[in-house]
């Protein structure tokens, strides 16, 4: 997901793109992809995301049990972050609550990974939280990288 603001006034939110996953599982990744719940197909609806809800298929379970991977569904977007609404100025609040709360952040990068084993367990540490949520805020040109 990337925010956009306002460039002549940057706490003013303008936009929001959602980044759907791979069903590729690059890189050790889990499989996954998402179902977007849109208000529309009527007159006057405002076509806005009402939620989204993505799936995964954990690669890990799949290959140490020698079964096909199960998908199930990992969470849905309103209730995992206990938005009411998934409009921008919505995601912004949210990224700013993440600078400070630990179980909130964490649950974000589980998510953002999709749960994949190892890079959940690796974690993020503060440098790479404040990379993140300013890459996420579009704001890449400002964002320095901590090796």
């Amino acid at each position: 997901m990337h925010i956009y603001y306002d460039p002549a006034n940057e706490a003013h939110v303008t936009g929001l793109s959602f980044l759907g996953p791979s069903v590729t599982p690059y890189q050790g990744f889990n499989p996954g992809y998402r179902i977007y719940t849109i208000d529309g197909n009527y007159a006057n609806s405002s076509w806005v995301t009402l939620d989204h809800e993505t799936y995964i298929a954990n690669l890990t379970e799949a290959n140490d049990s020698g079964n096909p991977p199960k998908w199930f569904k990992e969470y849905s977007a309103k209730e995992a972050y206990g938005l009411e609404q998934l409009l921008p100025a919505d995601w912004d609040a949210l990224m700013n609550d993440m600078e400070t709360d630990d179980v909130l952040f964490h649950k974000f990068w589980q998510y953002y990974w999709k749960s994949e084993d190892k890079s959940v367990s690796v974690g993020c540490d503060a440098p790479c939280r404040k990379y993140l949520l300013c890459r996420i805020r579009a704001r890449s040109e400002n964002c320095v990288k901590v090796q």
